[in-house]
């Protein structure tokens, strides 16, 4: 079951992420896009790009805590499917951890840069 729901699930995060990028490509006149807007100078859009990429990062890896936890539960007793659950649901927590470390680390060093 998982692997039809997850191809779906993918393919709805692309359509998704794709419509929110199309309107820069289409040269539509938005002021402000994701919080990026025309006057910003490089530094604070290097600094918004990196937090987009973080935020993305870590919801990625909320969406494999989820995945590992469903698949914990749809194994049924199998050792290999239980072992191969653990092993998502760790690197999911390392990789949100990650992530929450280097927004931290990111919003330590915009104040002391930008200030």
């Amino acid at each position: 079951m998982l692997k039809k729901v997850l191809p779906v699930m993918m393919i709805v995060g692309l359509v998704l992420g794709l419509g929110f990028m199309a309107s820069p490509a289409l040269a539509i006149d938005i002021p402000t896009v994701g919080g990026i807007s025309s006057d910003d100078d490089v530094p604070q859009l290097i600094v918004k790009v990196i937090q987009w990429i973080l935020i993305i990062l870590g919801s990625l890896a909320l969406l494999f805590l989820i995945i590992g936890g469903l698949r914990y539960v749809i194994s049924m007793g199998d050792e290999n499917a239980i072992a191969g659950a653990k092993k998502t649901i760790i690197y999911a927590i390392v990789g949100l951890g990650i992530a929450l470390v280097s927004y931290v680390i990111l919003a330590w060093l915009n104040n002391a840069i930008l200030s």
